[in-house]
Parts: C-alpha cells; structure tokens; sequence
C-alpha cells in the first residue's frame, strides 16, 4: 500500500477554510493497492491495521501541526491552525512543509510522501450575475497567460525551458496559468506545484470547456476577454522558435507589470505621408519623453500605448531614445521607401 501519486494533491489533499483568522484545515489521503487507485477507506482485509500521519511545518521547520488516523476511516482528518500565514500570490507565494507516513500496526514505514503545501482559501461566486473568484476572501483578478507545457525531448530539458518561461510569466505581471490538457494529470499536477513557488494560479479546462484550478478542481473561473498565447503563431507573446518577446508581450506588461519600463515597438515605425515617422512606445509609466538624434522630441502622459507623430528623420538612420520614472530604451532603424518596416 502506498500514496497514489496520481490523485489529487499527490495523495495527500488539504482543503482550507478562513474563520476569524483562523485556517480550518480539512486532509484527505488517497492509497493505491496493487495498481488500483482506492479512495482512503480501502483496507484488504488480511491486512494489518495501516495509519497515516500528517505534519505540517513552517519555514523554519518548526512543527505547527500533526494529525493522525487509520486508513480505513471514512471521515477526513480536520485540524485549525492559529493565525496561519497564508499563500498570497505573487505578493507572498509562502508554502509550508507536509509530510505524510504510511505505517503498518507493528511501525513498518510503508511509504513516504513530503511537498510544499500553500495554505489559501480560493473559491468562485456569483456577484451580480457573473462569476468571481475570491482569494483568502478577497477578489482575485485574472491575469492569464494561455502556455502549453513544452517537450523538449527530455524531463530535464522540459524543466528547464519551464523554469525560463516561468521567469518570463512573472516579469509580465501575470498571476494565472492556463495549460492545455496534452499533458497527463501527473504532468499537470507537477507544474502547479512549481507554478506555487513563484505565486502563479494554474487552471486547466474540463471536458466541458470550462476552466477549473488544478489543485482547487471544484473551483470554476471564467474569463471575459480572450487570454493571450504564451508561445503562438498568432497573439503569441512569444512566436514559435524566438526568445525575443513580441510587441504584444510588451503591450500586457504595460497593463499587468509592477517595475517601470519603456519600450520601443519596432514594428510600429511607420512613414506617413508627410515623409516623418510615428512611432509606438508601450510603458507603464505616466508620464514618457521621446528623443530622436539625442534632442527631446515631445514628452506624453497616458496609459501602456505612447503613440509620437511626426518625428522627423533627416539622416539616413532614425535614432530613438525613450525614458520614463528612471528606466530608458533605445531603436536604431534604417530609413527605407515602404509605408511601414514590418510586415
């Protein structure tokens, strides 16, 4: 007997509820006997008694609970955890330790099972005829990316392309994940985990087309705008084969992203009919000043799109300089007779 890797939470699954600072702990275990999945309350019944025992610790590896019951026993395993520090999203993705034994009557360790668990409470209302999703009771905003799990021919190839994409993901400014299901429940359970550490929501879509959260499956989310693709052909932040994000990368993290930055589009240079150029500058900034060949050109205030008309460009190669709350980039583009650079 032994942990079934393949259920939910790995095995061991912990829902939370929040009451007066207070997290209401309720742990569900899952076995496997000879490679068929059992919900815990199956014992063979030559069998000697089987006990679970759960502890859970901080990050410094103190012990703030334990918890123990017999395999066999139909009702979970409760527990209330006094002023718990709660998983925050990219704000405070703070985990703790579970580990988890499976021992026979006479102490033989069956198996073992150890993870980082976040402790959130996450759960989806109707709120003037639409749904919304409440994390630790307070509202959740999608911030979603669309990624399909890589194949890269190899689990530590995989692994480390996902480590990359991740790093990017954040630097968007997204807090949602949106995976197909070409991967297998293993795969997509695995990923969550990760996504945990770095404070990213995971969600996968049901059979019936509607998007649940992979470690919070009775949770439902619905999106109003379509998401963008991680890696696409088509409203792809990143196209097939490049490690240079796209404009529309820059354009999300204008909406989503907490750092200040500035960035030229250059596929946005266009000659107008006046023989100048406009340009696109996508920040999160209030307020950007634009140089063309070193001398300011013209300051904006807005929003994530700085559009500038009519820039004039008298040498053979149009230098641009953009700057806003400290951060600055630059373009070089070489003047050519087209309407636009890009197609």
């Amino acid at each position: 007997m032994k942990f079934d890797r393949m259920a939910p939470g790995g095995g061991v699954n912990v829902t939370c509820r929040l009451e007066n600072a207070r997290a209401y702990l309720e742990w569900n275990f899952y076995v496997t006997e000879k490679d068929s999945r059992q919900e815990m309350g199956y014992v063979p019944p030559a069998s000697p008694q089987v006990t679970v025992r759960v502890c859970l610790k901080d990050h410094r590896g103190e012990v703030v609970m334990e918890g123990m019951k017999p395999v066999g026993e139909e009702e979970p395993l409760e527990g209330i955890l006094l002023k718990p520090r709660l998983w925050n999203g990219t704000k405070d993705p703070y985990l703790y330790e579970v580990e988890a034994v499976l021992t026979e009557q006479r102490g033989k360790i069956l198996d073992r099972y150890t993870g980082k668990l976040p402790l959130r409470n996450l759960i989806s209302r109707e709120n003037c005829g639409e749904w919304e999703v409440l994390l630790n009771g307070e509202t959740f905003r999608p911030q979603a990316v669309f990624y399909t799990l890589p194949n890269a021919g190899s689990e530590a190839g995989s692994q480390s392309m996902i480590m990359e994409d991740l790093q990017q993901i954040l630097r968007l400014g997204a807090n949602l994940v949106c995976v197909s299901n070409e991967g297998t429940e293993g795969d997509l359970t695995h990923f969550a985990r990760l996504c945990d550490r770095y404070g990213l929501l995971v969600c996968s879509r049901g059979q019936k087309g509607q998007w649940a959260f992979v470690r919070e499956r009775m949770v439902k989310i619905c999106f109003q705008e379509e998401m963008p693709v991680y890696r696409g052909e088509e409203k792809g932040l990143f196209l097939p084969g490049n490690t240079w994000p796209s404009s529309l990368y820059y354009k999300y993290k204008a909406r989503w992203g907490k750092e200040p930055f500035v960035y030229l589009a250059p596929d946005s240079v266009e000659k107008l009919k006046s023989g100048n150029y406009s340009v696109c500058c996508y920040s999160n900034c209030d307020r950007v000043a634009l140089y063309t060949d070193g001398a300011l050109f013209e300051f904006q205030r807005g929003q994530e799109e700085f559009v500038f008309r009519e820039i004039p460009a008298k040498s053979p190669c149009i230098l641009l300089n953009a700057e806003g709350d400290g951060c600055a980039a630059s373009l070089s583009v070489h003047k050519i007779s087209q309407s636009n650079f890009f197609h």
